[in-house]
């Protein structure tokens, strides 16, 4: 078990949401949970465990933009997931974690982002747009994205805002790719687009 008092905290938090108390119905009575602060974050089929630390929050980006922040309590519904799903079906689960989509993410690691997804829509996290990278960030508490990076913190308010340019862009870069101009014309005006946002990325975490 590690650090009780972390796991209790993250259970409780797990328990105020509907789709984490059906998640955590699906879960095997042998199943074996470690908390440990510094470790990994991942579940092993063979052994039947879940590893989670306890003390680092994720900031999730891909190529640069910075999608968004996650509680250390995430992970463990994210791994939550992989457990419930190879008990039902370890022959499935095996197999969707070799189908790989455009975006070069297995389905069974989408499957778990939706799970993810589902109870954040109920606990208040961030959105993750499917099983993009992060970064490991030191949180104050197993259930809280505020953290002990004061820079962080004072950026945070600004997230909101950042979140409808990054949107924006993508609309504009997808609206760009379909105009009817010559392929170079395309990737300038791409890169114009790009140049902006990230000029108003600055002024907002300055």
């Amino acid at each position: 078990m590690g650090d009780v008092a972390a796991f209790e905290e993250m259970k409780a938090e797990l328990l105020k949401s509907g789709e984490a108390r059906k998640l955590m119905a699906k879960l095997g009575k042998d199943l074996t949970i470690n908390v440990k602060a510094g470790g990994p974050n991942n579940f092993n089929p063979n052994t039947n465990t879940i590893n989670i630390d306890p003390s680092r929050g994720v900031r999730f980006s891909r190529e640069g933009v910075v999608y968004g922040y996650a509680p250390p309590v995430e992970a463990l519904a994210h791994e939550m997931a992989h457990a419930a799903s190879y008990r039902e079906n370890p022959y499935t689960w095996e197999s969707r974690g070799t189908q790989m989509n455009v975006s070069g993410w297995n389905a069974e690691e989408e499957e778990a982002v939706e799970v993810e997804n589902r109870i954040g829509a109920e606990l208040g996290w961030t959105y993750r747009p499917g099983y993009i990278g992060g970064v490991g960030i030191a949180t104050t508490s197993a259930t809280s994205t505020e953290f002990t990076n004061e820079m962080l913190n004072e950026w945070m308010p600004k997230y909101g805002e950042a979140m409808e340019l990054v949107s924006a862009m993508e609309n504009w870069k997808s609206l760009a790719a379909m105009l009817p101009f010559e392929q170079e014309t395309t990737w300038l005006l791409e890169e114009k687009i790009e140049n902006a946002y990230w000029k108003k990325i600055g002024e907002l975490t300055r």
